[in-house]
């Protein structure tokens, strides 16, 4: 099973969405609050859901 996208506006760090974020742990930010994705990180998330037929994004 892969792992779903995460939304573009997701957490920079982790990819975990601000209303279900508060504190996380990650290796590469350790404990963090969530924390605005770069446009760079926005984009690459865009880019990555539009690969995606829609009939797949659901599930």
């Amino acid at each position: 099973m892969t792992r779903p996208l995460p939304e573009p506006s997701a957490c920079g760090h982790c990819g975990i969405n601000r209303r279900d974020h508060a504190q996380r742990w990650t290796t590469a930010a350790g404990w963090h609050t969530w924390a605005q994705p770069t446009a760079a990180q926005m984009a690459d998330r865009y880019r990555a859901l539009r690969a995606i037929p829609i009939a797949w994004r659901t599930k």
